[in-house]
């Protein structure tokens, strides 16, 4: 790395994976490794699909991520570093997610499902083959991914091809976690060192601070991700669906002036004992705080509840959100006609994911509610109850949790993991 891109900060952290990579030269493996997001392991899979070809020429390399937009991007990467390192490439070979050097090897770049029949492939990176949250907690989307990893990848591998499963743990079932019940090698790096870690750190210490990656920012970011994303992002420990959400409550005392107010709506189709509660949760935002202000709840009609809307907007004026599936657009839009704030999105994806930012938020002590001496509340209790006992599991009711999740979302500006404004392979100095 250091070699072709003197800029770059080499990554001496992953120096396990590096390692497996040039014992791949001579013996066939099977490797799985998890290091925290933005830590430079696409970096260094990227210069080790460079050093392969120059090694080897007639070398067919396979590279597959999530999407088949980004993998055309990173073989566009690939391929510069490869003629950059003194391979000669085939001049007429130039699409951008397939190449070829002039001794016949190359690289395939796909995304996750995509088309590999018909070729073999001496070596072949999974580069973090799931975006997202909503994809990790998708068992389909799971099952898609190791498809591609049994079907289209370990099927044609040559006899001595080598194949590296690299990514970020998103959940118990992903990728590595089925790799590691099928006995590949492989190894975890943390953000922060814990205690019985053998990689050479104390307790506490950062990964990879040369890339901006303090112990402070990694807690910084944990915080914001909360506890569930923080032990598997991070980590390198996924948890399971099924224990609380949200901790304990945080309780204000006062409220201060000037708030920016937001409203969060879930909305119900009967009136019926049985049917779901239609719900408004008001909030007040200052700074990196968010007030819980009022709760509305109730088992009533779309003209009943409409009331309580226009009554909750007109105390508060602020932004109105409901996410909902698409069969909830037309109560959205019979209250719209009286509401014109109301906006309506559709949900993509389920409550327990979308619950992780204000979840994060909450356990941070960020979302705070009125003191119930301060601040008698009818609704706290109830309130209370819901959001403290929701797991995202066959919850009994939920409706005030699809509230707080809305009106977090009109008012939040949380940075997410993985942005590209966060730190990256930096320049040496």
């Amino acid at each position: 790395m250091p070699q072709l891109s003197p800029e770059l900060v080499a990554p001496l952290w992953l120096w396990q994976l590096a390692w497996a990579m040039d014992t791949a030269d001579h013996r066939p493996c099977k490797v799985w490794f998890t290091v925290p997001p933005r830590h430079g392991k696409s970096e260094l899979i990227l210069h080790d699909i460079a050093r392969t070809l120059l090694r080897d020429p007639t070398a067919s390399v396979l590279y597959m991520t999530h999407t088949a937009t980004f993998a055309a991007k990173q073989s566009k990467r690939a391929r510069r570093l490869a003629k950059a390192a003194g391979v000669e490439l085939m001049r007429d070979s130039n699409r951008a997610d397939e190449w070829a050097t002039a001794a016949g090897g190359g690289l395939v770049a796909r995304g996750i499902g995509g088309e590999v029949t018909g070729r073999g492939f001496n070596r072949a990176y999974i580069d973090d083959p799931i975006k997202n949250r909503a994809e990790a907690e998708s068992p389909t989307y799971r099952n898609k991914v190791w498809d591609s990893v049994t079907d289209d990848i370990l099927t044609r591998l040559t006899p001595s091809g080598s194949v590296f499963l690299v990514h970020t743990r998103w959940h118990p079932d992903d990728a590595i976690g089925r790799a590691v019940k099928e006995g590949w090698h492989g190894i975890t790096r943390r953000a922060i060192a814990e205690p019985g870690d053998d990689d050479g750190r104390d307790a506490g210490e950062a990964l990879a601070p040369a890339l901006g990656w303090t112990a402070e920012v990694i807690r910084d970011r944990m915080r914001a991700v909360g506890e569930y994303g923080a032990a598997s992002l991070f980590q390198g420990r996924p948890r399971k669906r099924g224990g609380a959400v949200f901790g304990p409550a945080t309780f204000y005392n006062e409220i201060p002036g000037r708030l920016q107010y937001g409203h969060g709506v879930d909305l119900a189709y009967t009136a019926k004992t049985v049917a779901d509660r239609s719900v408004c949760v008001t909030l007040g935002k200052q700074g990196d705080l968010f007030y819980v202000l009022d709760v509305i709840s109730k088992q009533v009609e779309a003209p009943e509840f409409t009331l309580s809307l226009v009554s909750a907007y007109q105390k508060r004026p602020g932004r109105m959100l409901f996410l909902g599936s698409g069969t909830e657009k037309g109560p959205a839009q019979f209250i719209k006609r009286r509401l014109p704030k109301l906006e309506f999105a559709a949900a993509r994806a389920d409550k327990f994911v979308r619950s992780q930012e204000v979840a994060a938020a909450w356990n941070d002590g960020r979302v705070l509610l009125p003191d119930p001496v301060e601040f008698p509340c009818d609704w706290l209790p109830s309130f209370l109850e819901v959001v403290e006992g929701f797991t995202g599991i066959n919850d009994a009711r939920d409706d005030e949790v699809d509230g707080l999740i809305n009106a977090f979302r009109v008012l939040s500006r949380v940075r997410k993991v993985g942005r590209r404004n966060g730190p990256r392979l930096k320049r040496r100095m």
